[in-house]
């Protein structure tokens, strides 16, 4: 499965119809919405269409959402998608139990408000967006001995587009602006400069 996640795409794991079909219209102009009415297969499915944010129901007959969640944040394939909690109760135990075992954050099924859940979503999806380009950068990254160019993650060695200036790299994962310079070593190379010995 690509880390590179479909951005509108929002999985609901709920085994009430009703329920989904509410969410789904509340938020249905905003996100493609993919339903899945029960806890099976739910890893085969995520690593299917890898949504942008998961909509995890609590309770499912006698399944308990937070086995789900769990199992999901100990996977490394979807440890790092956001996970929103549905709750029919405004109960603050399942809520830090929802927290503490990472749900990104919860939904009182019964007060939905659309403004409220549109920011929370873009929220945690943004969050999970940027955690993603931080762990690219800390990664260990596959250069060229030769041109130093860096391989894109997950891309094909072999193909010549599967590979970037360091310039192109840093641009596309940060704000960063880049300035270039020249080192004491390239000068000395290049235009015979002691750029070291005028320094001293």
């Amino acid at each position: 499965m690509s880390n590179e996640f479909e951005k509108d795409l929002l999985l609901i794991i709920d085994d009430n119809e009703d329920d989904y079909l509410r969410i789904s219209r509340i938020i249905g102009k905003n996100y493609r919405i993919f339903w899945h009415n029960g806890a099976k297969n739910v890893l085969s499915l995520i690593e299917e269409k890898n949504p942008a944010c998961i909509l995890l129901d609590f309770h499912m007959g006698s399944i308990n959402g937070l086995d789900i969640l769990n199992e999901l944040r100990q996977n490394k394939k979807t440890e790092h998608i956001p996970i929103m909690m549905l709750t029919n109760e405004d109960n603050p135990e399942i809520i830090i139990s929802c927290m503490k075992q990472g749900a990104d954050d919860y939904l009182i099924k019964d007060s939905v408000q659309r403004d409220r859940v549109l920011t929370s979503l873009g929220i945690i999806i943004e969050k999970a967006s940027l955690k993603k380009r931080v762990d690219d950068l800390e990664s260990i990254l596959p250069i060229c001995a030769n041109c130093k160019k860096i391989r894109k993650s997950d891309a094909d060695p072999q193909k010549q587009d599967s590979w970037e200036g360091v310039e192109h790299y840093i641009s596309r994962f940060t704000d960063s602006m880049i300035s270039h310079g020249i080192c004491p070593d390239c000068a000395m190379t290049l235009y015979g400069l002691d750029v070291g010995e005028q320094d001293k």
